[in-house]
């Protein structure tokens, strides 16, 4: 409803708004309505339907669908309800950083009550002292103490979140992956600390002060007034902040030791699996492979969820491993023919010192190591070889032509040659089927 949907928010409820709403556009479902249309009616295309649905127009078993064609359908796993079921790759890790984001979750939230509660014991003090006309000078002052109770919750949750990523590559098989070596930045956390303390206190002041002028207007003592209005009021705006500090906190340690692991991890997967309820943004992502700077950024900026976006970066170390696309799972291994056409060309550039440029090197040497590629990569490739398929009317590129190989001969090779552009094709041909649901 939309009083259900003010509460979670901290907003106090308002007459009359205990009435459902629709997901797709907020369009209230009153008695009215209700008396008038006593049969749900048919959901137009794209929009949520009012019941589970179980066929679809071709007679086909279809699921119920977001507005944006997310699933809404969780899929229970372990204690948890997740989006789809998880990869093996994920499956390693879940359950792991789900119980320390709850773990961390419920420490945040006690400490912020905490907050409030001396918060509103020092904004009851100030009004009490105050002429009506003077309220708007009632403040609470966070103190060192406060913001450095929260700086610890944030960094020790930062820990947290980098020994998971240590956890994890360690289960894919890799033992000598060393300690976690991550620190919080001070200087971020204590300003993020000392931002989320700024929120509990300002809640605090204006829903006191609002409180105090309704005890004035109804003469009514300030004090009890004050106190019971706000021990009543809604504390959903103290979750929200300590979900959203919590996912902060375990995704900047993640990410940062990440970095620190560079050189041992392969790639990077994108999941957003823990939240059944995902958003376009987050559910297009999903399953993304890529670098850090090639995938969408966690907490992602673009979710429907703003800081509360659950998704995660997974670090891939072994080879077992497939490469994830849309939360499928795909092979992106080089073939044979790639790897000695690669081999070929690399070897060709250091003879003839000519043909192709230095992610062109970076590329045949990925490939020439069978390294299983990212699906971001395997689109450059495609697009590589549509651009530069015209090399192969240029003189030297066919052998017995006067310059062969030529410059363009030789990029050719270095991405894979002809049997890499057949296997791009089939690959991106692939993922286009997978962005349309297929």
């Amino acid at each position: 409803t939309l009083n259900e949907c003010r509460e979670q928010f901290g907003y106090d409820v308002v007459p009359n708004g205990d009435y459902y709403v629709m997901p797709a556009n907020l369009k209230p479902i009153t008695p009215d309505m209700a008396l008038t249309t006593p049969e749900p009616p048919v959901s137009p295309q794209g929009t949520l339907p009012p019941g589970p649905v179980s066929e679809d127009a071709g007679g086909n078993p279809a699921k119920a669908m977001h507005p944006h064609n997310i699933s809404l359908k969780g899929v229970d796993w372990n204690g948890l309800t997740l989006r789809r079921q998880p990869t093996e790759l994920e499956a390693r890790m879940l359950k792991q950083l789900d119980d320390a984001y709850q773990q961390g979750k419920v420490s945040m939230e006690g400490a912020l009550l905490a907050l409030r509660s001396k918060y509103m014991d020092e904004i009851i003090d100030t009004l009490v002292d105050l002429d009506p006309a003077e309220y708007y000078a009632a403040t609470v002052s966070p103190s060192d103490r406060d913001r450095t109770l929260v700086f610890g919750l944030l960094s020790a949750l930062f820990l947290r979140g980098a020994s998971l990523i240590i956890e994890e590559i360690r289960n894919q098989g890799v033992s000598d992956i060393g300690d976690q070596s991550a620190r919080p930045d001070q200087n971020i956390f204590r300003t993020m600390a000392g931002a989320i303390v700024s929120r509990i206190a300002n809640d605090v002041q204006a829903r006191g002060t609002g409180a105090a002028i309704s005890a004035a207007l109804l003469n009514q003592p300030v004090a009890s007034t004050v106190r019971e209005t706000m021990a009543t009021g809604s504390t959903a705006y103290i979750t929200r902040s300590a979900s959203e500090a919590t996912n902060w906190a375990l995704s900047q340690g993640r990410d940062a030791e990440i970095e620190e692991k560079a050189d041992s991890i392969e790639y990077l997967v994108y999941s957003a699996v823990l939240d059944n309820n995902t958003c376009q943004s987050c559910g297009d992502a999903d399953g993304m492979g890529g670098q850090l700077g090639e995938i969408p950024p966690v907490p992602n900026p673009d979710c429907a969820g703003g800081a509360q976006c659950r998704c995660v970066h997974i670090p891939v170390v072994a080879t077992e491993f497939k490469a994830l696309y849309r939360g499928v799972e795909i092979d992106l291994k080089p073939t044979a023919g790639m790897k000695a056409e690669a081999e070929r060309g690399l070897a060709w550039r250091k003879e003839f010192n000519r043909g192709g440029t230095a992610v062109g090197v970076a590329r045949a040497r990925d490939i020439s190591n069978g390294k299983e590629l990212s699906p971001r990569t395997v689109r450059r490739m495609y697009s590589f070889f549509s651009r530069h398929e015209v090399d192969k009317q240029g003189q030297g590129f066919s052998p017995g032509e006067d310059g062969f190989p030529s410059a363009g001969r030789i990029a050719w090779a270095l991405w894979g040659g002809d049997p890499g552009y057949t296997w791009a094709k089939a690959k991106v041909k692939r993922m286009d089927k997978l962005d349309e649901g297929e």
